[in-house]
């Protein structure tokens, strides 16, 4: 479960398996690099993504509330992810 405070935002990250975010409340968007370029999706209530594996993503609230979603990652181990303030 994460809260992420209005503004606040997570460099980018790279896991060796999939993820998905699924946003509770507020608004957060969810972004990475896809062919050379970069992607983002503005993901609200229930709304679900899935990020594939190897791939650096990030994401940040630019909306106008905190935002708090559930993040799952693909794998039984610990995590081994530290998130940096963008």
């Amino acid at each position: 479960m994460i809260h992420l405070p209005k503004g606040a935002a997570v460099r980018g990250y790279e896991r060796r398996v999939e993820d998905a975010y699924f946003v509770l409340e507020g608004c957060i968007t969810v972004g990475g690099e896809e062919a050379g370029h970069t992607i983002e999706e503005r993901l609200g209530p229930k709304d679900v993504i899935l990020t594939p594996a190897s791939r650096v993503h990030y994401f940040r609230n630019d909306g106008v509330a905190d935002a708090e979603f559930m993040l799952l990652a693909g794998t039984a181990r610990a995590e081994d992810v530290r998130f940096q303030a963008a």
